[in-house]
């Protein structure tokens, strides 16, 4: 019986990724690698997420969002509970932020 596995390649060094090895997908567009191939410079931690340096040049991921945690209230001594509107109006300019898209002067 002659069974073949199917496995991923590493992006950086084009070796099998076997089970049990450690590694690290990109959450953009599912390119694996090695867990012992990162640097620095080939994966980037945004948000808790990992992202590929050519996910990073071509998709615009890494975006300032001072609105992407919404502000917990519960040891403010002024307030006795978390102003709901308040939390869901920052959610919304959240999501503005996150879908906003950069238009050069011809394509406006």
């Amino acid at each position: 019986m002659n069974r073949t596995m199917i496995c991923e390649n590493c992006v950086c060094c084009s070796k099998p990724i076997r089970a049990g090895h450690p590694f690290i997908n990109c959450n953009k567009c599912d390119s694996v690698l090695h867990k012992r191939c990162k640097t620095n410079e080939n994966i980037v931690t945004f948000r808790d997420k990992a992202y590929c340096s050519n996910c990073i040049d071509n998709y615009d991921i890494l975006r300032y969002n001072p609105f992407h945690q919404a502000p917990h209230f519960a040891n403010n001594d002024l307030l006795d509970e978390e102003p709901h509107d308040y939390i869901e109006s920052l959610g919304t300019v959240s999501k503005i932020l996150e879908n906003c898209q950069t238009f050069s002067v011809t394509q406006f």
